[in-house]
């Protein structure tokens, strides 16, 4: 049986979500990143990408490259919940639905022909009810492999829909540049350029004994890419409903900081961020990590288990902070903070009246505030009132105080 696998990319994904809810910014240029002087640009408009701005790419640049572009602060909640109704809207088509990230995924296609018909009408079906359930559109390429419909997906954009035939992967592969393949770029896209080796097609001339001498298993790796890549196994139902292996959030501060009571408050505002993207998700998590990345770019981490399972924002901050005191901090300032939770599950058993349901149910309806008011709507008392964390956090003037022992 031959396989077909779909992979679906949400165009501009944050722009696409943002405009959904604020038509103003429709057809003119727009950056969502982090508005400070060392912000990122999270996502960048089709108007502002011809400017050369795009994703990963330093907000202070993208301002000089387009100074007229609208820079949005990101809201992950949204774009958490957009994903989730995309999620759904695939299933339709396939159990086996695998989204790596919040705005791409994988779904498998093979065997339902007779059931839903050929690829290329499926993929449009796909395509229109992502665009109904979501307000964003998608590209989507189908070929024989995950690797090769990733590809054909960046040639679909926007909203395009590409198919290779099912046997030319590698005829679809060959003339494209050797970046386009993961594991071709760096050091080793280096060595192969000294090689005169700079296309797709090009590493199946050269032969796979050659790639296995010069590199190694990396080499035979490589061939078999260039060919296609490998034709895999279909999904599990918990492989598909489990898309990511941890959820994190961090922050890059606009000046070097050594105070340690800041480094915390700015702590519990992630590991808020960090839970509410688990529940919008239905997971729990049992390790936390700790990153903290110094003036001079040393970076270190620290993790910890918890005994349970939890998406509870009390329990992976106080994690995070145990772990933080733990850290003897040279004389160097912080650069960056963040804090991820891993080990993910959708397993949370409760009693129905147990404190562990009744702070869940908790978490939830602030969470319904926060969707509808904004992430600042609801603060708890750790943070309420801190100037130096209302900086960071962008804090709004409509304001509910949360008590409670953190």
């Amino acid at each position: 049986m031959e396989k077909r696998i779909a992979h679906i990319d949400m165009d501009a994904f944050f722009v696409a979500v943002e405009r959904r809810e604020r038509p103003e910014l429709r057809d003119v240029p727009v950056v969502v990143g982090g508005t400070g002087g060392r912000g990122v640009v999270c996502s960048a408009s089709y108007e502002v990408r011809s400017f050369g701005v795009h994703s990963g790419m330093p907000t202070s640049r993208a301002r000089r490259l387009c100074p007229h572009a609208i820079f949005v602060k990101p809201s992950s909640g949204k774009y958490g919940e957009a994903s989730r109704l995309a999620r759904e809207a695939l299933r339709n088509y396939s159990p086996d639905v695998d989204f790596t990230s919040v705005d791409e995924g994988y779904v498998d296609l093979t065997g339902t022909g007779r059931l839903l018909g050929q690829p290329m009408e499926v993929a449009r079906r796909m395509r229109n009810d992502v665009l109904r359930v979501t307000g964003c559109s998608a590209s989507i390429g189908v070929a024989g492999t995950r690797l090769c419909a990733k590809v054909a997906s960046k040639f679909a954009k926007p909203a395009g829909i590409i198919e290779v035939a099912p046997g030319a992967e590698a005829a679809f592969l060959a003339p494209l540049p050797l970046r386009l393949i993961p594991g071709a770029g760096g050091k080793l896209g280096e060595r192969l350029a000294e090689f005169g080796v700079t296309r797709i097609g090009q590493l199946v001339e050269v032969g796979e004994r050659f790639l296995r001498e010069a590199f190694g298993a990396a080499g035979s790796d490589l061939y078999t890419k260039a060919l296609g890549g490998k034709s895999r196994s279909r999904l599990t139902q918990s492989q598909a409903d489990l898309p990511r292996k941890s959820v994190s959030h961090e922050r890059t501060f606009a000046e070097d900081t050594t105070d340690r009571g800041f480094l915390e408050r700015v702590l519990f505002r992630l590991s808020e961020r960090c839970c509410r993207t688990l529940r919008d998700e239905g997971l729990v998590g049992r390790c936390v990590t700790l990153k903290l990345r110094l003036a001079d770019f040393r970076t270190f981490t620290r993790n910890r288990s918890l005994l349970s399972s939890t998406d509870s924002d009390v329990e992976v901050f106080a994690a995070a902070r145990e772990l933080l005191r733990g850290f003897e901090l040279p004389r160097v300032a912080v650069r960056l903070v963040g804090v991820s939770v891993s080990a993910l599950s959708g397993e949370c058993q409760w009693g129905l009246f147990s404190s562990a349901a009744r702070l869940w149910r908790l978490y939830c309806s602030i969470d319904s505030v926060r969707d509808r008011y904004g992430d600042e709507a609801v603060m708890a008392g750790l943070v309420f009132g801190d100037e130096s964390t209302a900086r960071y956090a962008g804090r709004g003037s409509r304001n509910v105080f949360l008590g409670g022992n953190y």
